[in-house]
């Protein structure tokens, strides 16, 4: 009887170890999942790389776009004016200065050599040419699409993005009440009317945005520390919180890669690149 009340400890013991441990691997997950900063609620954002800093960037990194043509990401810092081209790992591989351009706050690929900058405080989106040998771009050779206001508080249009599948530049104001706003680009990249639609956006600011294949909106919030997703009806999908205690940095650019990879970049010079997790 003694041996047979052993063996049953020795049996509960392990039990209760191994019980414990799945515990303590649970917590220590859930701990981990913190600290890689993007957690949602009903989305999962997870890195794919961890978070790293750009030092030869310095700060001030607002915007960047993915390049279909290069396979690479193009990177803008509203001061100085300078676009970084980066590998897919955030690798620096070469900086173009801007010359004549204000407050720069993001960029996007249109197709081939040709790109997008907007000037927040003019409210001008310049349409710009990036090729293999550029090493400076003129603001008077960069022909300008006037957003029809001024922001000297700066708090106009921090975001834009092209959608190749309407051939539509969107952009949006900083600040509510917010609108959708759209330019739609010709064959030969000259633009069209200018369409305003409001959007019921729960969010305290719009840093950035994009539009994935399906149609849906994406917004990305600085003050909110949020990544909201919505559908072709303006309603809410989903909703992942940013939060990064190991690496604090402020949410300004959206990129869409390839193979499901979201690139986040902040500043003073941040670069995060993630995939949504349906849940």
């Amino acid at each position: 009887m003694y041996a047979t009340f052993t063996s049953f400890c020795r049996r509960l013991l392990t039990g209760l170890v191994a019980f414990l441990g799945f515990g303590l691997c649970l917590s220590c997950l859930s701990v981990m999942e913190q600290r890689l900063g993007l957690v949602g609620k009903e989305n999962h954002l997870s890195h794919v790389r961890p978070p790293i800093s750009i030092p030869l960037i310095g700060q001030n990194l607002s915007g960047v776009t993915w390049s279909r043509a290069t396979g690479t990401l193009f990177a803008v810092t509203n001061s100085p004016q300078i676009i970084h081209e980066l590998s897919p790992t955030g690798k620096v591989l070469r900086s173009i200065a801007l010359k004549g351009f204000s407050d720069t706050e993001d960029i996007t690929h249109i197709e081939g050599e040709t790109f997008a900058l907007i000037e927040e405080r003019r409210g001008l989106i310049r349409r710009i040419r990036i090729t293999d040998e550029t090493v400076v771009i003129r603001a008077e050779e960069s022909p300008g699409i006037d957003l029809g206001s001024r922001h000297e508080d700066n708090k106009g249009f921090e975001s834009l993005f092209f959608d190749p599948a309407t051939r539509t530049l969107l952009t949006m104001r900083e600040l509510p009440p917010y609108e959708l706003v759209s330019v739609p680009l010709d064959t030969e990249g000259k633009p069209g009317t200018i369409r305003r639609e409001p959007l019921d956006l729960s969010v305290d600011d719009v840093a950035a945005l994009g539009r994935d294949a399906g149609g849906n909106l994406w917004i990305l919030s600085e003050a909110s520390s949020c990544l909201v997703r919505m559908d072709a009806n303006g309603r809410e999908l989903h909703r992942a919180n940013l939060v990064s205690p190991t690496l604090p940095c402020e949410p300004e650019g959206l990129a869409f890669g390839e193979n499901g990879d979201i690139f986040v970049v902040g500043e003073p010079c941040t670069f995060v690149v993630a995939r949504i997790n349906a849940r």
